[in-house]
């Protein structure tokens, strides 16, 4: 399959729930993912802190994530996102979902606007080009 390059909007509903839809090159339309945010890991809570991250921001955190594929029930997947501020720049976003051996599947990238997380995602192939 070619590889997978994509756009998500992620809005944080309270209560750890985040809404959300993707769209990729290989779908006529978007679709919707729904997150719910998991529990920080001692290893994760000592890098927010030492990172500046803090626990204002509800988008840095490791979540449990669920999205539809082509609307058939059968295509839906399940997998963790983590996401992290890039420390090196400001106001910009890491997101990795991984599956649940804890492998790559996909990467992205986003900002905060207006309080809703927009960015693109794309699948290992492209991001093994990245790192050329």
């Amino acid at each position: 399959m070619d590889p997978i390059l994509g756009y998500f909007i992620f809005q944080n509903m309270g209560d750890g729930c985040i809404a959300s839809k993707y769209c990729h090159r290989h779908l006529h339309s978007s679709h919707p993912e729904t997150m719910k945010r998991l529990l920080a890991t001692p290893d994760e809570r000592e890098e927010n802190l030492q990172n500046h991250q803090t626990e204002r921001n509800e988008f840095i955190r490791r979540f449990r994530t669920t999205w539809i594929e082509n609307l058939d029930a059968e295509n839906s997947e399940i997998s963790t996102v983590v996401i992290t501020a890039k420390v090196s720049f400001p106001g910009i976003f890491r997101l990795q979902w991984n599956d649940f051996e804890n492998e790559p599947v996909f990467f992205g990238e986003g900002m905060i606007h207006k309080g809703i997380l927009i960015g693109s995602y794309w699948d290992e192939d492209i991001n093994n080009q990245f790192s050329l």
